[in-house]
């Protein structure tokens, strides 16, 4: 009695916890990948050879694997910003001469980037499922009992959690205006600078992959085989490959983005004056966006490993009276569970003003020329957006070589070989039928072939018949 049995247990286990609380007015980043990798290729050869008669044979090879992955992430953000610019504000009144205020320009540039719980979970197990299994039972004795079998099985469960809540609240005052030349005894003269403001606030959260299988090698073949068996014997040879893929994932987010925006070059007066009231405000310029990706995954499950090129079962040269079982099967179960909830919440004030300005009650003149205003604000949210891909690799298809289109020349060419073919098949036609030569009228020429072909037939024919006719006048004397 011959008895061999392997057994193999591979288990990883990964757990991940990170939190984050932050409250400040700097980039905010916060990355937690996750890479697990087993490389390597295997061939299992499980086989009773040889067994003497009425023996009791088992080989037997077993394996299992288990890989689990706990992430859980969280993320509490707060951002308060608050900028003033201002180069108004400016009063010049009550002068026994001229009253002049030009106020400079105000330039601004805002931004708030925030981007956490962002992993990417790698999984690739090469081993997990061996390139080649062979379990064989070959040149068992008679009434010999001879079981060989190999089983895999292969587990990966993910369970990915992730918690955002991020608070922006930006608040920007930008002031060229706001200036008063009045009561002068002169002119009241005013010049407002321009102002210019770029705003932006971005916010990426619970974002990331989850790949599993990607670059692991496929098995190369499974055989379950029965060959040169004894008479009254028992042979079983079994294989089998278990793979059962579970991912679980919950992503909440919760994000806030509040703006309040002035901006302001007008409000001047330049009144009572004895002189002129002239009042000129400068140009506003805002541009901003809010924009938001939450709960974005893309699951990816390459099953080049769950599914061998080629599976195969036989029973060959089997002995008298013999029983012989060859069962190779396999299992693949895929499981997926995911729980998403955003609630994004945007609010933007923008206030571009040039106007409200009063020249009034002045001796001279008065006068008011306002600047423009140009306001751009775009606000964009994406989330709870998954891409899922589950098979093997997709095999590269070449796309048709595009034929180019025919020339006047080619086409020519291609006329004058139809005439050609067209006449030789009349001619043989003329040449197998003999007497009956008018059959060829039926040819589908169409055009100056149509001609040629008929002035062909018509000189055959007469040709034909006037050798036939000869050949009667013969024979009658």
């Amino acid at each position: 009695m011959v008895c061999k049995a392997v057994t193999r247990q591979i288990r990883f286990f990964l757990k991940q916890c990170a939190s984050l609380s932050v409250t400040g007015v700097l980039l905010l980043a916060f990355l937690v990948p996750v890479a697990l990798a087993k490389d390597g290729k295997e061939e299992i050869h499980v086989e009773n050879v040889n067994t003497g008669a009425e023996s009791t044979n088992t080989a037997s090879y077993e394996e299992q694997n288990t890989v689990e992955v706990q992430t859980t992430n969280e993320a509490n953000v707060t951002n308060n910003i608050e900028v003033v610019s201002q180069t108004g504000g400016n009063d010049a009144s009550y002068n026994t001469g001229n009253a002049s205020i030009t106020t400079g320009d105000s330039t601004t540039s805002t931004s708030i980037n925030t981007t956490v719980n962002t992993q990417d979970i790698q999984i690739s197990c090469n081993t997990c499922d061996p390139t080649s299994v062979t379990v064989v039972n070959e040149n068992t004795g008679s009434g010999s009992t001879n079981d060989a079998s190999a089983q895999t099985q292969n587990e990966t469960t993910v369970e990915a959690s992730n918690y955002a809540d991020v608070t922006n609240t930006m608040t920007i005052t930008q002031n060229t205006g706001g200036n008063s030349a009045s009561y002068n005894t002169g002119n009241g003269v005013i010049t407002t600078g321009n102002i210019s403001s770029a705003i932006s606030i971005q916010n990426t959260a619970n974002q990331g992959s989850i790949k599993i299988g990607e670059g692991s090698a496929s098995q190369s073949s499974i055989l379950s085989k029965n060959s040169g068996t004894g008479a009254f014997s028992t042979n079983t040879a079994t294989s089998s490959s278990f793979t059962t893929i579970s991912l679980d994932m919950t992503h909440l987010a919760n994000v806030e983005n509040i703006l309040t925006a002035d901006a302001i070059t007008g409000e001047n007066t330049a009144m009572y004056n004895t002189g002129d009231g002239l009042i000129t405000t400068g140009d506003v310029f805002a541009r901003g966006s809010f924009k938001t990706f939450v709960n974005l995954y893309d699951v990816d499950v390459t099953c080049t490993f769950c599914d061998p090129q080629d599976i195969s079962a036989e029973n060959k040269n089997t002995g008298f009276s013999s029983t012989n079982i060859a069962d190779p099967s396999i299992f693949f179960t895929f499981s997926l569970y995911e729980l998403k909830d955003m609630n994004v919440f945007n609010s933007a004030y923008l206030a571009g003003i040039t106007g409200r300005n009063d020249a009034s009650y002045n001796t001279g003149r008065g006068g008011i020329w306002t600047g423009d205003v140009f306001i751009d604000f775009g606000i964009e949210t994406k989330g709870n957006i998954n891409e899922i891909a589950i098979g093997g690799p997709e095999e590269e298809v070449s796309p048709p070589e595009e034929e180019n289109p025919p020339t006047e020349e080619d086409e020519e060419e291609q006329k004058e070989e139809e005439k050609g073919v067209i006449l030789a098949e009349a001619a043989q036609t003329v040449k197998e039928v003999g007497g009956q030569i008018m059959a060829a009228a039926a040819l589908p020429v169409t055009g100056p072939t149509h001609t040629i072909a008929l002035l062909l037939m018509s000189f055959l024919s007469f040709f034909v018949g006037k050798k036939l006719r000869k050949t009667r006048y013969v024979h009658a004397k």
